[in-house]
C-alpha cells in the first residue's frame, strides 16, 4: 500500500512543472512620470523595426576608441520579439555637485545618472540591464520628447539583442 503522502507530492510536482513553461507576461513595469504603457510599446515597435533593417554593435566602442563601426544586416526575429515586463524607471539626475566627483562640471538638470558595472561610462543617460528586466534613464529626459523617444529606443534594442542572443557588451 502507498503512503498517501506520495500522491500529494506527485500533485504538487505536476503543478510546479506546470508553471515552470509560463515566462514572463507581455509588457512594462512604468515607473516613468509621463509616459504611457502604450507610449512605451509604441517606442519598443520602433526598435523592433529599426534591428529588423539593421544591428550596429558597437556604437560605444566606436565613439570612445574609434573601432570600425560593427554594422550586421537586419534580424527578422525582432519584430516577433516582445518585452516581458521591462521596468522602465526615470531616475533622479545626478546634481551639478555630485557630478562634480566624476570630473564633470554641468548646470542643472544634468541628464546624467550613474551607470553602473558592467557600464563602460561611470555617468550615462540612461543604462540597462537587460537580464534584469530593467531600463533607468535620467528623469529630466521626460520633458524632452524627441530625445527621450531615442534614448528609450536604442535601450530597448538593447532589451531586444540581448533576448536575441547577440552580444551587447559595446552598447
Amino acid at each position: 500500500m502507498k503512503p498517501r503522502s506520495s500522491g500529494a507530492a506527485l500533485f504538487l510536482f505536476a503543478i510546479l512543472l506546470t508553471g515552470c513553461g509560463t515566462g514572463r507576461p507581455v509588457g512594462f513595469v512604468n515607473e516613468t512620470a509621463t509616459h504611457s504603457d502604450a507610449q512605451l510599446m509604441a517606442l519598443w515597435q520602433q526598435a523592433q523595426q529599426n534591428l529588423s533593417h539593421q544591428i550596429y554593435l558597437n556604437p560605444v566602442q566606436h565613439i570612445l576608441y574609434g573601432t570600425p563601426e560593427d554594422l550586421l544586416p537586419g534580424d527578422a526575429r525582432a519584430l516577433s520579439f516582445s518585452p516581458r515586463m521591462i521596468t522602465i524607471q526615470a531616475t533622479p539626475d545626478l546634481t551639478s555637485a555630485q557630478l562634480l566627483v566624476y570630473g564633470m562640471d554641468l548646470p542643472a538638470p544634468t541628464g546624467l545618472i550613474v551607470c553602473p558595472q558592467p557600464c563602460d561610462q561611470r555617468v550615462a543617460r540612461a543604462f540597462s540591464d537587460p537580464a534584469r528586466h530593467g531600463t533607468r534613464v535620467a528623469a529630466s529626459w521626460e520633458r524632452k520628447e524627441l530625445e527621450w523617444n531615442d534614448i528609450i529606443v536604442y535601450e530597448l534594442e538593447n532589451h531586444i539583442l540581448y533576448g536575441l542572443g547577440y552580444n551587447i557588451s559595446w552598447r
